[in-house]
């Protein structure tokens, strides 16, 4: 039998959670000591999650080109980063996470290298391009990021982009890295949110983003409350997708709100009615079993004649 992906993915989180959880939770607490910044923990948590998947030797694919241009999102000032001579660092980052050979072929040396040379110089193994600009960016306090060692609710990262931030999740524990989440395992968790920024600060989408997101959160919030008592578990779920794992231009996420409270409307008004939903429709249960980035359609037009075939599309529209 072939096993799935996710099953292939759990196994791995099994058996690698041993092997990372102590350089893990050593970041934890440099970062708390403040030996290590903020941008620093995401740039060893990924090299430590690389070296013992592919070795020191393969985890550097070669020499990275500078980022010449930046999407410049005022935060604070630059952040410090930890020199790799020094002995703590070198508990997490010695030469089993970064090889002196890899160091020699970026023309680095241990003694005088920090985290942050390495990560500018280094092409990472199946690191994405946006990635890297997003922690040179970190860097440099252009990026308004908040690292958490955990996952927050839905309703803590709406209140973050209303106030023009968001989050980047390290997650260190024993039960978090031997979870899988969809089809994401804790190192896509974190490259995932990165990926996130990225699209919340593209194309001078910044402040429309955070107006809409206000919006969301000043008067829709209270909305929901009610809506979700009335409406069930699919408008959570796709009041989840369009408040806390969406990042668009403005205009698209309120069409896509608009989208989600209709159809989760039309839902409920033919169960209401007695008539079941419609046979393309993901169930609740499927929904909950995938738990990553599957959220229920939005489209009216398979909808919309269930609605007038039982004669509820005027009820529907009132």
């Amino acid at each position: 039998m072939v096993k799935s992906s996710a099953s292939l993915l759990q196994e791995r989180a099994l058996s690698e959670a041993p092997h990372l959880l102590p350089k893990l939770e050593a970041l934890k607490d440099f970062f708390a000591k403040k030996i290590l910044s903020a941008p620093d923990v995401c740039v060893s948590y990924i090299l430590i999650t690389l070296s013992l998947r592919h070795g020191p030797e393969r985890t550097v694919s070669g020499i990275r080109q500078p980022n010449e241009s930046f999407v410049e999102v005022s935060h604070e000032s630059p952040y410090d980063s930890a020199s790799l001579g020094d002995l703590q660092v070198q508990q997490i980052l010695g030469c089993d996470v970064i090889s002196d050979r890899a160091l020699a072929r970026l023309h680095l040396h241990r003694e005088s290298a920090t985290v942050r040379d390495f990560w500018m110089k280094a092409h990472l193994h199946k690191i994405p391009d946006h990635v890297a600009l997003c922690i040179d960016s970190f860097y440099f306090g252009l990026r308004p990021l908040r690292l958490m060692f955990r996952i927050p609710s839905p309703e803590e990262l709406l209140a973050m982009q209303a106030e023009g931030s968001r989050c980047v999740s390290a997650l260190i524990s024993s039960k978090m890295l031997t979870q899988i989440f969809g089809h994401r395992d804790c190192l896509e968790m974190l490259l995932h949110d990165l990926a996130h920024m990225e699209k919340f600060v593209e194309a001078g989408r910044f402040w429309q983003q955070v107006g809409f997101f206000s919006f969301l959160h000043a008067s829709v919030a209270p909305l929901h409350l009610k809506w979700r008592e009335v409406l069930g578990k699919r408008w959570e779920l796709s009041w989840h997708y369009v408040s806390a794992d969406m990042n668009a231009v403005a205009n698209h996420m309120l069409m896509t709100l608009k989208a989600q409270l209709m159809v989760a409307m039309a839902r409920k008004t033919l169960l209401d009615a007695g008539i079941p939903r419609i046979p393309t429709e993901v169930t609740e249960d499927e929904l909950e079993a995938v738990k990553a980035d599957v959220y229920p359609r939005a489209s009216m037009a398979e909808w919309k004649p269930s609605l007038a075939d039982a004669g509820l599309l005027s009820q529907f529209e009132d």
